[in-house]
């Protein structure tokens, strides 16, 4: 039997929810604007998640489409959402026509 600590059962609860808006963002059911705006979701979850992960969830874009983006945006591959400067940030939203209140 595993006994578990507090990291480890906050660790497994941030992976189901990264998971959960994966899947929330394939379906359509969420979308990057609103995702991005959610303030507190935005600190706990997304700001870890790798740019190319997030991208490749949403539809119609996959895991090529999200390569592409990141190669025109110059983000390398294994950046975090969290993680990208004022540049990249800026021409990320850009593209994707968000406005961040």
């Amino acid at each position: 039997m595993t006994v578990l600590k507090p990291n480890a059962e906050f660790a497994r609860f941030i992976r189901k929810k990264r998971s959960e808006i994966k899947k929330s963002l394939k379906k359509g059911d969420l979308n990057l604007i609103n995702l991005l705006n959610d303030k507190d979701l935005y600190k706990e979850i997304i700001s870890n998640m790798r740019v190319f992960e997030l991208l490749k969830s949403m539809p119609k874009i996959g895991r090529v489409g999200s390569d592409k983006i990141l190669k025109k945006l110059r983000i390398s591959y294994c950046k975090r959402v969290g993680g990208l400067g004022n540049n990249q940030k800026k021409n990320f939203l850009k593209y994707f026509n968000i406005e961040i209140n």
